[in-house]
């Protein structure tokens, strides 16, 4: 029962083996569990009483019985859950490959994995703070510009106020401009006015003599 039990737990915890594959965790996966169920088997199998037994003949029944048990349990469990139908097909599927070998592969596997995660979380901090920054200089950007069209508006509204006063200068110049016009007509009528009567007096004064 209890080799039932420990052999339930390690198939809920394996995954499935594709026929083919080149997945190198999953490989692992199957390995580890493999050799785990192995390891499980042969501590129930140090346990049995009939391991230690040089003479077959001289096992009860009952042991017999126990034994056939427990093989057929780890024979189930190797064809249903492993894939394999016995213990040579299984060290086939191991590859020749040694518990330690594999152990240490996992172990470097593992390192790996390891090291991924950590460049990966160091890319994900460097983005963080490179899109930070990004948006501090957008923001600064964005106040700039503000600034500058208020600026711009300011000026806009000064200079049409400066238009609006030159145009009424020059409105008020035109004005002037047409009053002096007007009297320098004026002063040109006069003056020709007084011409005509300067040279009348002349001929009247030339008359009196005579």
């Amino acid at each position: 029962e209890s080799l039932e039990r420990e052999l339930k737990l390690a198939r809920i915890n394996r995954p499935t083996l594709p026929t083919t594959t080149n997945n190198y965790e999953t490989k692992l996966d199957y390995f580890q569990t493999a050799l785990y169920a192995l390891l499980i088997y042969l501590y129930y199998q140090k346990q049995n009483p009939l391991a230690n037994f040089t003479n077959p003949d001289s096992a009860t029944p009952q042991e017999i019985e126990e034994v056939k048990k427990v093989n057929q349990i780890f024979a189930d469990f190797c064809k249903n859950e492993i894939g394999g139908q016995d213990i040579n097909e299984i060290r086939t599927k191991l590859n020749g490959r040694t518990l330690t070998e594999i152990l240490e592969e996992n172990e470097d596997y593992e390192t790996k994995t390891d090291e991924l995660t950590r460049k990966k979380g160091e890319l994900e901090a460097e983005i963080t703070s490179l899109t930070t920054a990004y948006k501090n200089r957008v923001n600064e950007k964005e106040r700039l510009l503000t600034r500058l069209q208020a600026e711009k508006k300011e000026l806009q509204t000064k200079y049409n106020k400066k238009a609006e006063s030159l145009d009424g200068e020059q409105c008020e110049n035109n004005k002037l401009v047409e009053k002096i016009t007007s009297l320098e007509e004026k002063v040109k009528e006069l003056n020709r006015t007084n011409l005509e009567e300067s040279k009348t007096v002349d001929e009247l004064a030339t008359k009196l003599q005579t």
